[in-house]
């Protein structure tokens, strides 16, 4: 089928689709880029949901969130991990199978069927639409509801001599950004091959 035969509707949603991308490409508007390095996992108490405690955040506030919270926008976002990823891999799958049979499990990213394991500088890749922090939060596994799926990285990333470090890269992107963010991440996360997340 050619492009006069498709429906307005469809002709309608490309154009829209290639001028969005366009005007990133073309510098027509500014992708805001961030980044926090360094981030060592053993330093994150431990999460309590009581909502009247919120001293096991206080790290998680000035290291992380001191970041975020001006970060307006739809985001794409990547966790770096080092290439040795091996005893990573095992942790996390580890704490994966241990929350199976818990009631109050912790939902996370799917693993693969053939991981990159030592292959790939990447743990995770994803995006969101509205505040970034609302969603790495979540990651860091500081969020009372388990069912809303994460990485749970204070969760198991704090086992004994596995010292996991992470660097958080974040992208925000224009308002107009928000309907074609979902493909870009899909799209970002085939070529970055991430040790966790979507299948190839």
């Amino acid at each position: 089928m050619k492009k006069d035969q498709l429906p307005e509707s469809f002709k309608k949603s490309l154009e829209n689709g290639r001028n969005a991308f366009d005007a990133i490409l073309k510098d027509k508007v500014e992708v805001e880029y961030y980044f926090i390095p360094d981030i060592k996992i053993a330093e994150f108490p431990d999460p309590e949901f009581d909502k009247n405690n919120t001293e096991n955040q206080v790290k998680y506030k000035e290291k992380i969130y001191s970041v975020l919270k001006d970060i307006k926008g739809p985001c794409i976002y990547y966790f770096e991990i080092p290439l040795e990823n091996k005893r990573i891999f095992d942790a996390y799958k580890k704490f994966q199978e241990s929350q199976k049979n818990v009631e109050d499990k912790r939902s996370t990213p799917a693993l693969k069927g053939n991981p990159p394991i030592n292959k790939t500088y990447v743990l995770y890749v994803g995006s969101f639409e509205k505040q970034i922090d609302g969603r790495i939060v979540v990651h860091f596994g500081y969020y009372s509801k388990g069912s809303y799926g994460g990485l749970n990285l204070v969760q198991w990333g704090k086992e004994k001599d596995l010292n996991l470090v992470v660097t958080l890269h974040i992208y925000a992107f224009p308002d107009f950004m928000k309907s074609f963010i979902k493909p870009l991440e899909k799209a970002l996360a085939h070529e970055l091959n991430p040790l966790v997340g979507y299948r190839r």
